[in-house]
């Protein structure tokens, strides 16, 4: 039984590892392209859609599971943290030097590199 259970969270984390990150990287890109204002063909469309369907519900998992690891608290789903990219935000813009704080900075220049404006600072 714990096997399985121990089975099921690798495989979810990695699942949401890999789809947070392909979808956000296609996402951006798409956004890059829209606002330099070329022409997105249908099969750019398609891939744009099944990255935003697969990457989603990934985003929300890489919040969870990852995001709770790496910044040693539960998401404030509250607040409205249900992807990795609001508790970036917020830890980022806290007032506190700790090492969220820290962290928060460090993922908000690495989304801001690939869609600048991702991330308020």
């Amino acid at each position: 039984m714990l096997d399985t259970i121990v089975l099921w969270l690798v495989f979810l984390s990695v699942y949401s590892w890999m789809s947070t990150w392909v979808g956000f990287l296609v996402v951006a890109s798409a956004k890059r392209i829209r606002n330099a204002g070329v022409r997105i063909p249908m099969e750019g469309k398609i891939a744009v859609y099944i990255a935003l369907l697969l990457g989603g519900p990934g985003d929300f998992l890489y919040n969870t599971i990852i995001g709770t690891v790496r910044f040693m608290e539960f998401p404030k789903w509250r607040r409205g943290e249900w992807l990795y990219s609001a508790r970036v935000e917020r830890h980022a813009n806290h007032p506190d030097n700790d090492e969220r704080t820290v962290e928060g900075l460090k993922w908000a220049l690495i989304l801001n590199a690939a869609d600048p404006g991702h991330i308020d600072l």
